[in-house]
């Protein structure tokens, strides 16, 4: 009897003890597949499609990786380099503006802004190491670029520095970059340009300054989404902020990855509208050139029509878009 008590008594801790056992299994996968479903949730890139990032390195550079064509281009822009920065900070060399954001605790939003204006290229994501700074010594050696990349890639999924990009994110992008061949990096660094020329300051100090009508030429080569030039939809870019500029200012960065713009100008009626707009027939909403519009400016979509427009597609940029170039740095989300 004893016995058989005894042998109950261990068949029981057995069953509790495997019962504890499968229960932390399973929280342990339930919070497993949480962090991953999250990841998946605030994903910023779809891993199909091309996506820009900043890389806060010495000297700072952006990199464009198209994975369909396993191609990514870079284009170094120089210490030195003089940009207006957004925000209302005015014209700065360039590897300073992130230390100027970072007195507001956002130095990657004030340095993706100031370059997505000032080169007219949508930037998805910022890439920006912490323990070691990412030095670039000779923009020439791909193979050490590549290294470099994915070191820097791996350091961030650790938590090594800052980035917008997920977790999954990373670890995409590090494997589109492993399967690069080191003859498809393709690398421009400004300062080698026709674009770029030096210039002397009120201060005596040298400074390299950009042309904008050959920088945009250079950049369309660069950054150009075959995807959208493929698909071809004309499209017309107002304002309605009634402050000038606006107009011009979103149109070069649609045009610079290849969007089809045909008619920038003002809108009237509209002032006061906080949110950028999209409008055109239903048969377009779910195109890659309204998708991708939409993910650039933060666009809401609508298939109501604007009197006297004969694009495909009407983009109007508002207030939103005005708060993102000039406003206060600490009044931005």
């Amino acid at each position: 009897m004893r016995k058989i008590k005894k042998k109950e008594r261990e068949l029981t801790r057995k069953r509790t003890a495997l019962f504890v056992f499968y229960g932390i299994l399973a929280l342990i996968l339930v919070g497993v597949g949480w962090r991953i479903y999250a990841s998946l949730k605030t994903s910023v890139w779809d891993g199909r499609n091309r996506i820009n990032l900043v890389f806060r390195s010495k000297p700072l550079f952006i990199a464009s990786l198209e994975p369909s064509e396993a191609v990514m281009n870079l284009l170094v822009v120089p210490d030195g380099t003089f940009i207006e920065a957004a925000h209302g900070y005015g014209p700065y060399r360039v590897e300073v503006i992130y230390s100027l954001g970072e007195l507001e605790g956002k130095g990657e939003m004030l340095l993706a802004d100031s370059l997505q204006e000032y080169l007219g290229v949508p930037l998805d994501a910022y890439v920006s190491p912490d323990k070691k700074e990412l030095i670039i010594d000779n923009f020439n050696n791909t193979v050490k670029i590549k290294t470099q990349i994915l070191g820097t890639m791996m350091g961030l999924f650790k938590g090594e520095g800052k980035t917008n990009l997920t977790r999954w994110d990373l670890l995409r992008l590090w494997w589109e970059t492993v399967r690069l061949k080191n003859n498809k990096i393709n690398v421009v660094n400004l300062n080698e340009t026709s674009a770029s020329s030096e210039a002397t300051l009120p201060d005596g100090t040298k400074a390299t300054k950009i042309e904008p009508e050959r920088l945009d030429r250079i950049v369309n080569r660069l950054f150009v989404d075959e995807k959208i030039r493929a698909e071809d939809l004309t499209l017309a870019v107002l304002n309605s902020t009634g402050k000038s500029g606006l107009a011009n200012q979103g149109a070069r960065v649609i045009a610079n990855i290849g969007g089809r713009v045909v008619k920038v100008g003002e809108i009237e009626g509209m002032t006061g509208i906080g949110k950028c707009q999209i409008r055109s027939e239903e048969k377009y909403r779910e195109t890659y050139t309204v998708r991708k519009i939409r993910e650039i400016f933060d666009c809401q979509w609508s298939r109501e029509k604007i009197e006297g427009q004969r694009t495909e597609m009407v983009i109007i940029l508002a207030e939103d878009y005005w708060q993102k170039l000039y406003a206060p740095l600490s009044s931005s989300e």
